[in-house]
Order: C-alpha cells, then sequence, then structure tokens
C-alpha cells in the first residue's frame, strides 16, 4: 500500500512541477512574441540581410 501511495505521490510532484514549467514557458513566449518585438525582430533581420547584401 505505501509503495502505491508513494508512486502517486511522485507522479503528482511530477505533473505539477511540469504544469508549472509548461505555464512559465508558455508566458515568456506570450511575452517574447508581442507586437512591438516582433517588429524590431523583423527590423534587425532586414537590417543584417540588407547589409549581407551590400557585401
Amino acid at each position: 500500500m505505501l509503495r502505491r501511495i508513494r508512486w502517486f505521490l511522485f507522479g503528482l510532484t511530477a505533473g505539477i512541477g511540469g504544469s508549472a514549467w509548461l505555464v512559465t514557458k508558455a508566458r515568456l513566449a506570450r511575452e517574447r512574441l508581442t507586437p512591438a518585438n516582433a517588429a524590431r525582430v523583423a527590423a534587425e533581420l532586414l537590417d543584417a540581410g540588407s547589409r549581407r547584401l551590400a557585401r
């Protein structure tokens, strides 16, 4: 019986930890994908591409 309780608690802990990790990753991705950041990254890519073509 204790073995089942232990495995249940391990699974519960892993589930809570995985959910917390996923929520954190989703929040960081949402912050990274704001319109202002997307515009900044696009401008940097266009600038880098134009410098490569100028060579």
